[in-house]
C-alpha cells in the first residue's frame, strides 16, 4: 500500500469520527455512507471485490513492522466488512508480534471470525507480557478479550485454552471471566 492510499484511509478515518463533546464517536448513518462511497471512488483498487489487496497490504506492513500502517489497514477492512477466513493467517502473524499495540483489536476480529486456527495465537497472546499494557487493567483487558474470542470459537480445544488461561492468571478478574466463559456466560469486560 502506497502513501497515497494510506492518506485516503486516514482521510476516511477523520471523516468516520466526530468529536462533539471531547469523545471520538463513529459518525452517524448517511454522512459516513457518503464518505465511504467517496473513498471507494478515489481508492485505486476496488477493495470490496479484491480483499486480497488488503491481505497483501497487511503482509507488507507486517514485514516492515509498521504497526501504524496495520492499524489503518485494519480500519478500512473493518469499515467495509472485508474480514473473512482468508485473513486468519496474516492476523495470526500480527497478533503474535510484540512490536505493535493492536493485540486486543485483532483478538476482537478473531471473536467475529470464530476460526479454530487462531486458538493457539489467542492463548499465547492472553498469556504474554506486553510492556505497553503496564497500566491498571491493561493486561486484564487483553486476556479477557482473548477469552471471549476463544469462547466464540467454541471448540473443546478453545475451552481447554480458556481453562489454562484462568489457571495461569494471577488476576482474579481474569480467573472469574474464564470460569464464566466456560459456563457459557460472557460476563462484562471489567
Amino acid at each position: 500500500m502506497n502513501e497515497t492510499e494510506l492518506d485516503l484511509i486516514k482521510k476516511l478515518e477523520k471523516q468516520a469520527f466526530h468529536d462533539g463533546d471531547g469523545q471520538k464517536r463513529l459518525m452517524p448513518g448517511s454522512d459516513f455512507e457518503v464518505a465511504k462511497a467517496s473513498f471507494l471512488k478515489q481508492f485505486p483498487i476496488e477493495i470490496k471485490s479484491h480483499p486480497e489487496y488488503i491481505i497483501d497490504s497487511l503482509e507488507s506492513a507486517y514485514e516492515k513492522k509498521d504497526g501504524v500502517a496495520i492499524e489503518h489497514i485494519l480500519f478500512v477492512a473493518g469499515v467495509f466488512g472485508l474480514y473473512s477466513v482468508n485473513f486468519v493467517d496474516i492476523l495470526i502473524k500480527i497478533i503474535s508480534a510484540p512490536w505493535h499495540y493492536l493485540h486486543e483489536d485483532i483478538a476482537r476480529i478473531f471473536e467475529k471470525l470464530k476460526n479454530e486456527r487462531a486458538i493457539e495465537a489467542l492463548y499465547k497472546t492472553a498469556t504474554s507480557y506486553f510492556k505497553y499494557l503496564d497500566f491498571e487493567g491493561g493486561h486484564r483487558m487483553l486476556a479477557v478479550q482473548c477469552i471471549w474470542s476463544l469462547g466464540a470459537i467454541g471448540t473443546p480445544e478453545a475451552s481447554e485454552k480458556i481453562k489454562q488461561i484462568g489457571q495461569m492468571s494471577n488476576d482474579p478478574v481474569v480467573k472469574e471471566r474464564a470460569e464464566m466463559q466456560l459456563r457459557g456466560d460472557r460476563g462484562p469486560m471489567l
